[in-house]
């Protein structure tokens, strides 16, 4: 089974087509859940990195943290302090985030 990521509205569809479609892994950066309608209310079959940027001017961060929280099985949510929403200045920590997730077995 593939691997799946998304950032921002690529998070919303990856977690859609993750909720369809068997994947082995799903990782989600910055998914705006206070800009579009249909976040699902349940997680995907497979395990799920969700990355924020704290200081995201984009997206609410807390609204996406409280949002990850409701799933079972857990979601491994992952916040950067000082991120933005497209991680200037932090796209070498974004970077190791995700080759840690594809590196890791479960």
């Amino acid at each position: 089974r593939p691997a799946l990521a998304g950032f921002s509205f690529g998070a919303w569809v990856a977690v859609r087509v993750a909720l369809q479609t068997p994947v082995s892994r799903l990782l989600t950066v910055a998914p705006p859940v206070n800009r579009f309608d249909g976040f699902p209310d349940h997680a995907p079959e497979c395990p799920w990195w969700l990355i924020q940027g704290m200081a995201d001017e984009v997206v609410d961060a807390e609204r996406v943290v409280a949002w990850a929280a409701q799933f079972v099985p857990p979601v491994n949510v992952i916040t950067v302090p000082d991120a933005s929403h497209f991680f200037h200045g932090q796209l070498k920590i974004l970077r190791d985030l995700a080759h840690r997730f594809y590196q890791d077995e479960g």
